[in-house]
């Protein structure tokens, strides 16, 4: 159940005005190289993720530029500052719904569901710290 309210979280993260037929192409992105270093990170710490994944094919104004997901915990990267800082509360908002927890430093936003512990400390120190 908390997997599929992940989903419907990312899902409505990633919803908007235009289908991915119409989206520009993606431009080279601040948020990229930092992406890759976080799934590097956490493959070296033994952590299951899928990603980095470009945002370019999620339209809206939520969407992330790039997005990781490791077990039940989405991070995601934004280029432009101002735009992570106005999607924390929508996201805090539909983290509501599952008990989840927002937790935003710069660009980088992690969604925490189910990572406690251990888990949680290496996903922490590479998103944060990669």
């Amino acid at each position: 159940m908390r997997r599929l309210s992940l989903l419907a979280v990312l899902a409505l993260a990633g919803c908007g005005g235009t289908s991915s037929t119409e989206a520009e192409t993606p431009v080279a992105s601040d948020s990229e190289p930092r992406a890759h270093a976080v799934a590097d990170c956490l493959k070296e710490e033994g952590i299951q993720a899928v990603g980095p994944a470009s945002g370019a094919d999620m339209t809206g104004d939520e969407a992330p530029d790039w997005e990781i997901v490791a077990g039940s915990t989405f991070i995601g990267f934004y280029d432009d500052p101002a735009h992570a800082n106005r999607i924390v509360p929508i996201l805090e908002n539909n983290a509501k719904g599952f008990d989840g927890e927002v937790v935003r430093e710069g660009q980088v936003i992690v969604v925490w569901t189910e990572a406690t512990g251990q888990e949680r400390a290496k996903i922490e120190a590479c998103a944060f710290d990669a």
